[in-house]
């Protein structure tokens, strides 16, 4: 991984610290446009983790009902290919 120093307006700076693990990613995902559905579903939780939520606001959010079908989809997937197979005793 490369070190990166650069320069950004005083009013963005505490932005940025807030999110620093999160910064490569939301870099990543401004360069691709934020175009794909799985993109702004990240967009949204990023922006929303962003903030520095406290736990209580973390276990109270919900994502918008787009990001929840999305996610749900991403969630069906992943137990399909990840669910052990089951052996048919017929």
């Amino acid at each position: 991984m490369v070190e990166m120093t650069m320069r950004v307006p005083d009013s963005l700076a505490p932005k940025l610290r807030r999110m620093n693990r999160w910064l490569p990613a939301v870099l990543e995902l401004s360069l691709a446009g934020f175009k794909t559905p799985a993109a702004q579903t990240i967009a949204e939780l990023i922006g929303f983790l962003s903030k520095g939520p406290s736990p209580k606001q973390v276990a109270e959010y919900k994502v918008s009902a787009r990001s929840q079908q999305r996610l749900r989809r991403c969630w069906r997937s992943i137990n399909r290919v990840c669910s052990p197979k089951k052996n048919n005793p017929n």
